[in-house]
């Protein structure tokens, strides 16, 4: 599947976080929409989430508990390090078809979270 998760494990896997494309020190734009419809101790999940330091921001700012999902999981390592103790569970699973569509069915590993608290 284009685009698939050994697609985006080997980008994560290939390039330091601050050198890709869409990197952003401080997610303002993101950030600044939380700000707008939620308040600090609100829950808040950030799907497609990548290396993002979205969380980081909102952690700071004391949102949570979150969750932060990706396809990747060299995307969400990077986080985890950067989070360090913050990051508390890690763990995976996707929903997918024969043919790669979301289903009933679980394949592990597909699809990594990161719960923090």
């Amino acid at each position: 599947m284009a685009g698939g998760q050994q697609h985006w494990d080997d980008v994560y896997g290939a390039r330091t976080e601050d050198a890709l494309t869409w990197f952003e020190a401080t997610p303002a734009v993101s950030l600044d929409l939380v700000r707008d419809h939620l308040q600090p101790g609100d829950a808040f999940i950030d799907i497609g989430a990548g290396a993002s330091r979205l969380v980081d921001a909102l952690l700071d700012e004391g949102f949570g508990p979150l969750a932060v999902l990706d396809l990747s999981g060299a995307a969400l390592a990077v986080s985890r390090q950067r989070l360090g103790p913050r990051a508390t569970t890690l763990h995976g699973s996707r929903r997918m078809s024969p043919r790669g569509s979301p289903t009933g069915a679980t394949r592990s590993g597909a699809t990594a979270q990161c719960s923090i608290s």
